[in-house]
C-alpha cells in the first residue's frame, strides 16, 4: 500500500510481507489502497451473508435467534469493525515502515533496518505475529456471549468469519504493535548516536518529533477503532486492562525518539559549557596573576556566553507540533466515532 513501491531503505534480502508486495503493485496511494482493500472485504462479507438469506429474514420479522443466533446483530457489528481494523492495520503497518525509513534517511543513516526488515531477517520474526494471534483469540473467547458449539448450526458465516478473522488480524496487529515499539527504540538509539554540531540547527529535533507523532497517530487510530470491542458488554475487565495498557504504552513509547535527540542536544550543550568553564578558569587565573596576555573584558564575554548557554533549552513543543498532535488526537477520536457508528448503522438498518 505504497505511493510507489516498497518503503525505501528496506533490505532486499529480507522476506517481504505479502501486504507490502501488494502495496508495491497498487496504482493508488497507501491510504486509498487500504480503503479499497477494506471495502472489497466488506463487500464480499455482505454478499455472502445476503446469499444465506439471514439479513432478509430479520428484516422480514424473524428474530435473530430463529435466524441463526441470538447475538447475530452483535456478530455483524464485530465482523464489520473487524474488517475495518484489519484493513487499517495492514495499511498502518506498511506506512509505519515507510515513515521509519524516511526518518533514518533524514537523520543520515539509511543503512538502519526498520522493524519489519529486522523481523524478516531473523528467525524469531514470527513471534510477534503468533503472540498477536494468541492475544486476539483470548479476547475473542472473552467477548463470546455464546459458547462455541461444534455443530453445523453454530458455524454460520458470521461465526466462521469472526473466529477465522482472529488469525490474520492477530498476526498483523501483533506485528504492528511490535513495529511501533521496535521502530521507536531504533530511532531513539539513532538519535542518541547523532553528533550534534550546531545547537541552533533544530532539524534533527523536528524529524524525531515528526516520527514520534506519526507513531502516536497510528496507536491512537488503532485504539479508536478497537475501543468498540473494548466497550462490548461481554468483555471482561482483565482483557480491557491488558489491551488498554498495551496501546497506551504504544502511544507513550512513541515519545522515545524525541527524548533521544533532546538528550543528544543537552549532551552537546554540556560539552560546550565545560569548554567555557575551562576558558573562564584560565582567564581568572591570568587576571589574578596580572598576566600581560590577559585581554580586558574577555572574561565578561565568556561569563555572558556561559549564562546564555546554561539557560538554553531545546524547543520541542512549538505551536506547529502541538497543532499536529491535536489533529492526530482528533483523528483518533474520529476513528472511534466511525467504529462506534457501525453499531448504530447495523441496528438502524434492521429497525432496532
Amino acid at each position: 500500500m505504497a505511493d510507489g513501491g516498497e518503503p525505501a531503505g528496506r533490505e532486499k534480502d529480507t522476506k517481504q510481507p505479502w501486504s507490502f508486495a501488494l502495496a508495491g503493485l497498487s496504482p493508488w496511494s497507501t491510504w486509498i489502497t487500504g480503503l479499497v482493500f477494506g471495502a472489497a472485504l466488506l463487500g464480499l462479507f455482505i454478499v455472502l451473508e445476503l446469499l444465506s438469506g439471514r439479513p432478509q429474514a430479520i428484516l422480514g420479522g424473524t428474530t435473530p435467534i430463529d435466524a441463526g443466533c441470538l447475538y447475530l446483530l452483535g456478530d455483524y457489528r464485530i465482523a464489520i469493525v473487524g474488517i475495518i481494523a484489519l484493513a487499517y492495520s495492514l495499511t498502518a503497518r506498511y506506512k509505519l515502515a515507510e515513515w521509519t525509513n524516511e526518518t533514518t534517511r533524514q537523520l543520515g543513516r539509511a543503512d538502519i533496518m526498520d522493524a519489519e526488515s529486522l523481523a524478516g531477517a531473523r528467525w524469531w520474526g514470527f513471534v510477534p505475529g503468533v503472540l498477536g494471534i494468541a492475544l486476539c483469540l483470548s479476547a475473542a473467547i472473552d467477548i463470546a456471549e455464546r459458547p462455541v458449539e461444534w455443530t453445523r448450526d453454530y458455524w454460520i458465516l458470521p461465526h466462521l468469519h469472526n473466529w477465522g478473522w482472529c488469525f490474520p488480524f492477530g498476526w498483523v496487529a501483533g506485528r504492528l504493535i511490535y513495529a511501533v515499539f521496535t521502530n521507536a527504540v531504533t530511532i531513539s538509539r539513532l538519535c542518541r548516536s547523532i553528533e550534534i554540531t550546531d545547537l541552533q540547527d533544530s532539524t534533527p529535533v523536528e524529524v524525531s518529533v515528526r516520527h514520534g507523532s506519526r507513531s502516536a497517530l497510528i496507536s491512537l487510530m488503532f485504539l479508536g477503532i478497537m475501543s468498540v470491542h473494548f466497550l462490548d458488554p461481554g468483555l471482561n475487565v482483565p482483557t480491557i486492562v491488558v489491551l488498554v495498557i498495551l496501546f497506551v504504552v504504544g502511544a507513550v513509547i512513541s515519545a522515545l525518539p524525541t527524548a533521544g535527540i533532546v538528550q543528544s542536544y543537552y549532551d552537546k550543550r554540556d560539552i560546550e559549557l565545560e569548554k567555557l568553564h575551562r576558558e573562564i578558569a584560565i582567564e581568572e587565573q591570568q587576571l589574578r596573576d596580572k598576566d600581560p596576555d590577559y585581554e580586558p573584558g574577555r572574561i565578561g564575554d565568556l561569563v555572558s556566553m556561559e549564562q546564555r548557554l546554561a539557560n538554553w533549552k531545546v524547543t520541542v513543543f512549538k505551536f506547529s507540533t502541538l497543532a499536529r498532535l491535536g489533529l492526530y488526537v482528533f483523528i483518533g477520536f474520529l476513528s472511534w466515532l466511525g467504529a462506534a457508528a457501525v453499531s448504530v448503522v447495523v441496528e438502524g438498518f434492521f429497525g432496532i
